[in-house]
């Protein structure tokens, strides 16, 4: 499952109004819009099942579920008006800031869940990695068979002896 996110537009609200209202001053308004459009543009946040991509203005960060500690929602002022708020999340690494999310609060407690789960699911795997034996399987079962056989005496000491080793 991958969902796909974006800053809301009204988090550049007033450098729009800015550029509208300075486009009669040498099309300086042209370039602030453009700009802030641009920004807008190419930042966006991929959220899948194992990771999230934060893709801003061309570059890419990778941040994986199991490796997020905190992941806060922030909503003050304007923001919290309009229903917006930036999404903090944290690794032992590094720090990341999803601009801008309608809904922060209940996309970061999903994103908090994911992550918990995520590590658990880890942990689980590597648990069971732990107790996997270190031998194939079915193994000592023919292990079991050969002393088997050579206790009936149907095959010679020689031969349990060279089969033997290959199981060590």
């Amino acid at each position: 499952m991958n969902i796909k996110l974006q800053p809301d537009w009204r988090l550049y609200l007033i450098p729009f109004t800015a550029g509208v209202l300075l486009v009669p001053v040498f099309g300086v308004g042209l370039f602030v819009l453009w700009f802030y459009w641009r920004t807008w543009y190419k930042t966006s946040y991929l959220i899948s099942d194992s990771e999230i991509r934060i893709l801003d203005k061309g570059r890419e960060t990778v941040l994986q579920l199991h490796e997020i500690t905190d992941c806060t929602a922030i909503s003050q002022g304007l923001m919290k008006r309009f229903g917006l708020g930036h999404i903090h999340l944290r690794t032992a690494s590094e720090s990341r800031i999803l601009l801008a999310i309608k809904d922060a609060k209940k996309i970061a407690s999903f994103i908090g869940q994911a992550a918990e789960e995520e590590r658990e699911r880890a942990r689980i795997r590597e648990e069971l990695e732990r107790m996997k034996p270190s031998w194939p399987v079915g193994t000592l079962e023919n292990k079991n068979d050969l002393v088997a056989l050579w206790q009936e005496g149907l095959i010679r000491e020689e031969d349990y002896k060279r089969e033997l080793k290959k199981f060590e």
